[in-house]
C-alpha cells in the first residue's frame, strides 16, 4: 500500500468514527457538529496529501508551515467570528458537550 493510499484510508477511518460519534451528540447539536468535522475533513484532506507528498523534498519545512498556518487561521476564524456568531450551538464544533 502507497503512503497516498495509507493516508488516504486513515482520513477515511477517522471520517467513519466521526459519523460514529454522530449518535451521541445531542440532536439539537448534530448541524454544529457536523459543520466542525466537515470543515476539519475539507481543511485536512488537501493539506494533509500535500505534506504527505511532500515528505523526503526539500520543500517539506515550507509545505508543512503553511499547512499549519492555514489550520491556525481556521481556528482564529471559528474561534473568533463563526462561534461568537452560533453562540452556545458552536461547542459541538469545537468539540465540547
Amino acid at each position: 500500500m502507497t503512503v497516498g493510499r495509507r493516508y488516504l484510508a486513515g482520513v477515511g477511518v477517522v471520517t467513519v468514527a466521526a459519523a460514529t460519534l454522530a449518535g451521541l451528540v445531542p440532536t439539537a447539536d448534530r448541524a454544529a457538529y457536523w459543520w466542525g468535522v466537515g470543515v476539519g475533513v475539507v481543511l485536512q484532506l488537501p493539506l494533509g496529501w500535500w505534506a504527505v507528498q511532500s515528505v523526503g523534498t526539500s520543500r517539506f519545512m515550507a509545505v508543512w508551515t503553511l499547512g499549519m498556518l492555514a489550520r491556525l487561521t481556521t481556528v482564529l476564524v471559528t474561534g473568533l467570528i463563526v462561534q461568537p456568531a452560533m453562540g452556545s450551538r458552536a461547542g459541538p464544533m469545537l468539540g465540547e458537550h
